[in-house]
């Protein structure tokens, strides 16, 4: 940030820091996935691939979900 900041000002530099913020939070019901793509393009990351881009995938696990969908939303609803 500091080198965006001397480069651009400190306007891309807050613009950067709040897109961040906001692509950073998850954006689905608890207990779904969410997908930070909009983040790893913003840092630069999308055209990196890293071993947990493709092996060892917590969605491809045997592992039964623990908690079902249902209750989550009804604790997130308060129903």
């Amino acid at each position: 940030m500091d080198s965006v900041r001397a480069q651009y000002g400190s306007v891309l530099a807050m613009k950067l820091a709040t897109e961040a913020r906001d692509f950073g939070r998850p954006h689905r019901v608890m207990g779904l996935q969410s997908s930070t793509i909009a983040l790893d393009v913003l840092q630069g990351n999308d055209i990196s691939m890293g071993y947990s881009d493709f092996l060892d995938l917590p969605t491809e696990r045997a592992e039964p979900r623990k908690v079902k969908l249902h209750d989550v939303l009804e604790v997130q609803y308060g129903i």
